[in-house]
């Protein structure tokens, strides 16, 4: 069988006839295709997310949210032995957009124009906040970079860090009580713990950060 592969594959170096042609296209595009999902997805994700959805729809909801969370809390509390970065960062930002794709389908069936605009603005604003402040720190940092010693520690004193503390999270905490203040009236139980929730794991994130920071 290894022979075979690597007859295979050799075919596909100089490729002669069009069938070798198609052979090293296929094994290109096979190859991209998985550096791509490797990257940007990752086949134990998928294994998880598939996992949670045949537990069924609360649990896939609470297991696809609150995901990204235990990732921050875990990795700022054990930085040593080192985390896979790559990992860290294609995983957060994986169950981060899941999170928010969840909040989407239940806010925005909620929002009636013009009339929710003052709620719409605050919310923005909220998220305005922490995009900022990810734009500030850039990327490396956001997930940890510093902690983790992959780049020096660097005093940040552009708006809107140096007024507001932990703007990344206060930001996000602004927003979602922005959302529930705002259209508590039309909400959901369901979605008012889910929200919720989302601010308890931002909170105790926080608070981490104020103790346990180097």
């Amino acid at each position: 069988i290894i022979l075979g592969l690597e007859d295979f594959f050799l075919r596909t170096l100089r490729p002669k006839s069009l069938s070798d042609h198609s052979l090293a296209w296929w094994i290109w595009l096979t190859t991209w295709c998985n550096s791509f999902f490797e990257l940007n997805f990752g086949g134990s994700n998928l294994a998880y997310i598939i996992s949670a959805y045949a537990l069924g729809p609360l649990p896939f909801l609470i297991l696809t949210s609150y995901r990204h969370y235990a990732l921050y809390i875990a990795t700022f509390a054990y930085r040593n032995p080192p985390v896979g970065y790559g990992y860290l960062v294609r995983d957060a930002k994986l169950f981060k957009t899941i999170a928010l794709m969840h909040l989407a389908k239940r806010l925005l069936p909620l929002v009636t124009l013009p009339d929710d605009l003052p709620g719409v603005a605050m919310a923005v604003i909220g998220f305005g906040i922490t995009i900022l402040s990810t734009v500030r720190l850039g990327m490396v940092r956001t997930y940890f970079g510093s902690e983790l010693g992959l780049v020096e520690s660097k005093w940040i004193d552009k708006f809107p860090y140096g007024t507001i503390p932990h703007p990344m999270i206060v930001g996000q905490l602004a927003a979602y009580s922005a959302i529930i203040y705002w259209w508590r009236s039309k909400m959901a139980f369901e979605t008012f713990a889910l929200i919720a929730g989302h601010m308890g794991c931002y909170t105790v994130h926080m608070i981490q950060e104020m103790f346990f920071s180097s």
